[in-house]
């Protein structure tokens, strides 16, 4: 579609702003190029880089997945083999249940767009092509565009169908078909996702009882396709990292294990096609990856977890989160009465007898102690606070760490930290905040002993760790420093020199600054006690950790109002699993969360409403700009060859206007955005999971989907020129977005069909940015690994980014094809085509590519549930809109009213009826969990731990080796 118009001395001027149908047609050719490239690219180096079998063959995975062959040509297709040979209970084991839930989104998408996609091609198209509505207008080829095939396209659209035509009948039943399918899906699916993480949860208590969660016997969980000897081997570091002793016989067996594993000959795991250097650097890495670390040695990658009889898998299920609010001081009533009637036994068998049970307790204990509330404890003497912080003591047991300096308790200090180091606080202030974590420990912790008993363990205080994270970060880069310095100087020291003084001279110089180094380390050391110390001599943040001895007791008290009669100043919730809290998080307060709060909101509006279609617009712009048309609109003004009718200038035009709009589209969507997400949504702090951050992610993703790709582009370019025509022709504005709306479908088609025939094939082929840098090492741009914490730097495992990739990559696609499957239903094919592909290579990355790093227990599908909802409204109102346009009346009224009221309807039925079954375990389960005594140094923050133990460069990061930050600002 063009847009003309003429200034005050009558020369014309037209300005093309749609893509034409001969860039979708160069976009389909080339994107097509582009993808069979990356698959080759996949195939040549598949055997020869470690990122593309990561869980097969890097250390840190529980449950393998089947080898693969990579022989002749068989390593073109033998990667599809696992996504239709394993089965979901095997993918479950391997993977685990939120790496499935994502593949089924994508299977989802498989179940709705196949038969929506052949009906719409066999029904709608032929419709729409034969409807000669364009002809009927007045809108031949010659005054739609210079293109013919752009004319072809715009007839596969509703733009074709005459005004008020009674065939618009069959555009209204098929959108009423294709809704009403897709909500019977999203049911389905749930209901399967409530079965599966039940039955889940209920064989991880059942394993539990048996002792193989505890790797008791891990002979008897091996499993199939799994190589043995790897399992035994990962037994028995993981049985020394858990502390159990090792007998000789075990011994002797990892010797020879590990003499296996670094001569490549356990199966086909060490592929023979790698080089014999990245052989022994992965055999070694593998070594001290698994093996109990020495103290104070740190390691770049994440260690397999310990799992133990006080380490279960769902250690989050016994404990509580016990988040700060504002101190609201209540006024005393005259009188407090307090009735109950009826009574109810004290059953462990009901559920709703112990909440009974508990409420009564807690009444009547808060009005006994009404009279020595905090309003009342405020005038209590510093020395008297002192005494009882002596008795209580409440962090030091929980933490088991010392928190009296020099013998003196640690309140009398006055200084803190913060984000900027160490910084002055009065003594007034201090006593302040000091008073306040006393008051809420001490009254949590005799609250929850009263209230369960011997049921309850602890309170762990949460601190902040920014400071100690970076004195290790500094420690880990001066130890990898080390380890190649020893590497060189044993190579010197191998290898026969010719000039001996000058190599005993180099030799030396590497000596002495290896001792600098080792000085530095121990100096590193030394300051990572000091920081310790420091950290545990300031007071704690204000929201803490509950720990309980039964799951039952814990998830009562997360369901509880445990604040005292006279002030409320916390709320508690269900507590994530240890590697899934996300400490940076719970060491924010009320305030600071709220003033992050408005200052974040400000920084999303901005990439919300940054107009990058101005951007992806200037280059549909650009033919029009170096090409201006003369007044037949045919022959071009500017005579020079780019705007010519040879072959290779009207390619390269085609490629800049039709294809780069939609790959800078895909690099703003893949590089910049990401990041700038995580970024905002860590720096809200109140997102205390990091499954629950992912998710905020991903909440942000689809709302930049909706407002910044979808309306952005459709405002941004075709409509708004098709409002510039409205106004000089103000009657003809229906008819104008009539044909307006329609030829935007183009862009879209276009980035589906990117999306479809290059990203599926290079997402396969780049699953992250280690590929990069591995065919850099590869044609030696880049230096090669040399040690094996540079090697296991350079291949790590990384987890996949389930809200970019499925928001951006995936709810995209839905949101594009759902709103034009009945208005462009051309686009359809594509869609189908992207959903089987994708699901295919989803399936073999979550496999052996991703390794998951926190388990959510498929959560993730409740939220793309209701977005999958919000996109079938979108689809309503935007064919309902078009209806009205083409002056279907009927049909877009009944579309808009109706349809988006039984959506609203829909949306409130699955979230009373399935949300809260998702997020509750029943009863039977709880009760069934053991009675456990937990570790409680699992509960605090890696670089606190002993020994630093599970600390590593991403550790407490949602995205791991993705470049995300951890701390926000």
């Amino acid at each position: 579609m063009s847009s003309c118009t003429s200034d005050e001395f009558g020369n014309l001027t037209c300005i093309n702003t749609t893509v034409t149908g001969e860039n979708v047609l160069t976009a389909i050719i080339l994107d097509a190029i582009l993808g069979v490239l990356c698959y080759i690219g996949f195939v040549l180096w598949r055997g020869f880089f470690p990122v593309y079998r990561g869980r097969e063959i890097l250390p840190g995975v529980r449950y393998r997945p089947p080898k693969l062959s990579l022989k002749t040509h068989r390593r073109f297709w033998t990667w599809m083999i696992p996504t239709f040979k394993v089965t979901d209970s095997e993918f479950l084991k391997s993977a685990g249940l939120d790496a499935l839930v994502a593949v089924r989104i994508l299977s989802y998408g498989i179940a709705l767009f196949i038969p929506v996609g052949l009906f719409g091609v066999a029904i709608l198209l032929p419709v729409n092509y034969t409807g000669n509505g364009l002809i009927e207008s007045g809108d031949t080829p010659s005054n739609v565009t210079n293109s013919n095939l752009t004319y072809l396209f715009l007839r596969m659209t509703i733009s074709n169908m005459p005004n008020g035509s009674s065939l618009m009948w069959i555009h209204f039943v098929f959108l009423v078909v294709m809704i009403g399918y897709g909500c019977l899906l999203v049911v389905r699916y749930y209901e399967e996702n409530i079965s599966m993480r039940h039955t889940l949860f209920a064989n991880y208590v059942e394993d539990m009882k048996k002792g193989i969660a505890f790797d008791a016997d891990s002979s008897a969980v091996v499993p199939e396709g799994q190589d043995k000897s790897h399992h035994d081997l990962e037994r028995i570091m993981e049985g020394a990292q858990s502390g159990l002793s090792i007998g000789e016989r075990e011994a002797a067996e990892l010797q020879r294990l590990a003499s296996h594993l670094e001569a490549g000959t356990v199966n086909e795991r060490v592929v023979s096609m790698m080089q014999a250097e990245n052989q022994t650097l992965l055999a070694q890495a593998f070594r001290q990856t698994i093996e109990r670390p020495e103290a104070g040695k740190l390691w770049p990658v994440m260690r397999p977890r310990p799992i133990s009889d006080s380490r279960p898998q769902f250690a989050g299920r016994y404990a509580v989160l016990v988040i700060d609010e504002p101190r609201s001081q209540y006024k005393k009533s005259a009188t407090v009465s307090i009735m109950r009637k009826g009574e109810t036994r004290r059953t462990r068998e009901s559920l709703v007898g112990r909440l009974w049970n508990a409420t009564k307790s807690f009444v009547k204990g808060s009005a006994v102690a009404t009279e020595a509330s905090v309003s009342e404890r405020s005038d209590i003497t510093l020395n008297e606070e002192k005494q009882e912080a002596a008795e209580m003591d409440v962090a030091s047991r929980a933490s088991g760490i010392n928190l009296h300096v020099d013998g003196h308790v640690a309140m009398e200090r006055k200084v803190k930290s913060s984000c900027c180091g160490l910084v002055k606080q009065s003594e007034k202030a201090w006593k302040k905040e000091v008073q306040d974590r006393y008051e809420r420990f001490t009254f949590i912790e005799k609250t929850f002993k009263r209230l369960f008993g011997e049921d309850f363990d602890c309170v762990i205080p949460v601190y902040n760790t920014e400071e100690i994270d970076s004195v290790l970060m500094k420690r880990y880069n001066t130890q990898a420093a080390m380890v190649r310095i020893k590497l060189q100087i044993s190579n010197l020291q191998s290898k026969e020199q010719k000039n001996k003084e000058k190599a005993e001279k180099k030799i030396q110089k590497l000596q002495a600054k290896l001792d600098s180094l080792e000085e530095k380390d121990v100096a590193f050391g030394k300051l990572v006690e000091e920081v310790k110390r420091e950290i545990f001599s300031n007071p704690a943040r204000p929201s803490f950790i509950a720990l309980f001895h039964t799951a039952m007791a814990a998830n009562t008290a997360a369901n509880v109002n445990a604040n005292p009669i006279s002030w409320r100043g916390f709320h508690t919730m269900p507590a994530p699993d240890p590697e899934n809290i996300n400490f940076p998080a719970l060491t924010r307060s009320y305030g600071s969360r709220s003033i992050r709060s408005i200052v974040t909101l400000v920084c999303i509006i901005f990439v919300m409403l940054f107009p990058l279609g101005i951007f992806t617009g200037a280059f549909s712009q650009l033919e029009s700009a170096i090409c201006p048309a003369s007044e037949d609109a045919s022959v071009s003004a500017s005579g020079s060859w780019i705007c010519s009718d040879d072959f290779w200038a009207k390619l390269i035009m085609s490629v800049i206007t039709g294809m780069l709009p939609q790959i800078l589209m895909t690099v703003y969507q893949s590089v910049f955005l990401p990041i700038y997400i995580m970024f905002c949504s860590q720096a809200e702090g109140k997102h205390y999971s990091l499954s629950s951050l992912d998710l905020r992610c991903a909440q942000l993703f689809f709302h930049w989907n909706i407002w910044n790709f979808f309306f952005g582009t459709l405002l941004g370019g075709t409509i708004f020129n098709g409002l510039r025509q409205a106004i000089s022709n103000p009657g003809e504005i229906i008819d104008i977005l009539g044909t307006a709306v329609p030829s935007a479908a183009n862009f879209f088609i276009n980035y589906v069909i990117l999306r479809a025939l290059t990203m599926t094939m290079f997402r396969l082929f780049y699953p992250h940015a280690c590929v990069g840098m591995n065919i850099a090492q590869w044609f030696y741009v880049m230096p090669r690994p040399k040690t094996p914490m540079d090697f296991a730097r350079s291949n790590p495992l990384r987890n996949c980014r389930f809200s970019r990739d499925l928001s951006i990559s995936v709810l995209t696609i839905f949101v594009a094809s759902c709103t034009y499957t009945v208005i462009a239903p051309f686009i359809l094919p594509f869609t189908m085509f992207y959903f089987c592909v994708m699901y295919m290579v989803w399936r073999y990355q979550q496999l052996y590519v991703y390794q998951s790093t926190y388990r959510s227990f498929g959560q993730m599908w409740t939220f793309y549930a209701h977005r999958l909802v919000a996109v079938f409204a979108l689809t309503i109102l935007f064919t309902g809109v078009m209806f009205l346009i083409k002056r279907a009346f009927v049909q877009g009224g009944i579309a808009i009213i109706g349809g988006e009221l039984l959506m609203l309807m829909f949306n409130k039925y699955i979230t009373s009826k399935y949300d809260s079954i998702v997020h509750e375990v029943p009863v039977a389960l709880l009760e069934a969990i053991p009675r456990a005594n937990l570790d409680k140094q699992q509960f605090l923050p890696p670089s606190l731990r002993k020994d630093e133990e599970g600390w590593f460069l991403e550790h407490g990061k949602a995205w791991i080796f993705w470049g995300a930050p951890r701390y926000g600002y």
